[in-house]
């Protein structure tokens, strides 16, 4: 869980779409969607980072599509943007994950909020084409 990966014996529910999932995990309730990485400009980051900035409980992670386990941003964390910009364009991967998360049990509204966040970065990230589809892992 918080503390690193291990092997789950048991199912997550989620409801997995062409460009992402939702999903409810031992550590929270989380929407995931994928994103090319060379349709992504800084003002997309840029609004991203924004809507993190509704809900100090919302987390936002990005991540790769084939390392998921290397963090590239994290919404906790100091990060200089231009420092940020450059290890997306020195990365590797080709698609990059937006990880939208709130913890366990949270309150209503703040699983209300998640979701109207992960709606709006959603549609943005539609309308300025740079969906990608979700990796799927063996």
């Amino acid at each position: 869980m918080n503390d690193g990966w291990s092997e789950a014996v048991y199912a997550n529910p989620t409801l997995t779409f062409p460009y992402g999932e939702i999903g409810y995990s031992l550590d929270g309730l989380y929407c995931v969607v994928a994103v090319a990485r060379e349709k992504m400009v800084k003002e997309h980051f840029l609004k991203i980072m924004e809507f993190a900035r509704v809900n100090d409980e919302i987390t936002i992670e990005i991540y790769g599509g084939d390392d998921c386990f290397t963090t590239l941003y994290h919404s906790r964390d100091e990060a200089d943007f231009d420092d940020l910009l450059k290890k997306i364009e020195d990365s590797p991967e080709e698609i990059l994950q937006i990880d939208f998360s709130v913890d366990a049990l949270p309150e209503e509204e703040v699983k209300e909020a998640l979701l109207t966040v992960f709606l709006q970065a959603f549609t943005y990230l539609s309308e300025h084409n740079c969906l990608s589809k979700l990796p799927s892992y063996k």
